[in-house]
């Protein structure tokens, strides 16, 4: 996902890559499922992904989490908005918890 300018570095590098598997930066929840299903046609899985990489961790999970396939893996590698900041003495639990619950 991210920027035009990413979707042409990426077509540059891998010219037969479907414009369908790039997804672009969506402003909804509502787009970003639409761009999901139709990766998922172009890549012939009606049954969803089997990996998906979260860098945000934010609105857009739930589209991801819904699409994911039976037995998949849903990745968090970012986040950094729920994780503790500074030191022990400032560790906040609440956002430890809602990193687990998703």
């Amino acid at each position: 996902m991210g920027s035009q300018s990413k979707r042409a570095l990426i077509q540059s590098r891998h010219p037969r890559m479907m414009d369908e598997r790039i997804l672009t930066r969506p402003s909804t929840a509502k787009e970003f499922d639409e761009q999901l299903v139709g990766a998922l046609a172009a890549l012939g899985k009606p049954e969803g992904f089997d990996i998906v990489l979260d860098a945000v961790l934010g609105p857009m999970f739930d589209p991801g989490w819904a699409r994911l396939a039976r037995g998949g893996r849903y990745i968090v590698y970012g986040a950094a908005s729920m994780t503790p900041t500074g030191s022990l003495g400032g560790f906040d639990l609440w956002n430890w918890l809602t990193l687990a619950w998703r």
